[in-house]
C-alpha cells in the first residue's frame, strides 16, 4: 500500500484556525504581542504556501507475513 503525505493540512490549520485564534485572544485580553504574533504567523504560512510546492512524503507499506 502506498501513501503520500504533505505538510499542507498543518499550514492550512495555522492560517485559518491558529492565527485568527491568536488575534482574537489578543483583542480579548488587550495584548498587542498576541495580535502581532497572529498576523506574522498567518503571513509566514501564506508565504510558504504561495511560493513553494508542498513536500511529499511517500510511505510504502508491504505485507511480509506468510500464512502457514
Amino acid at each position: 500500500m502506498k501513501f503520500s503525505i504533505t505538510e499542507q493540512p498543518g499550514r492550512l490549520f495555522a492560517i485559518f484556525i491558529l492565527g485568527p485564534y491568536l488575534i482574537i485572544k489578543g483583542n480579548k485580553y488587550n495584548n498587542t504581542i498576541l495580535i502581532i504574533l497572529g498576523i506574522i504567523f498567518i503571513l509566514y504560512e501564506l508565504f510558504w504556501i504561495i511560493n513553494y510546492s508542498p513536500r511529499n512524503v511517500n510511505i510504502i507499506i508491504t505485507d511480509n507475513t506468510t500464512d502457514k
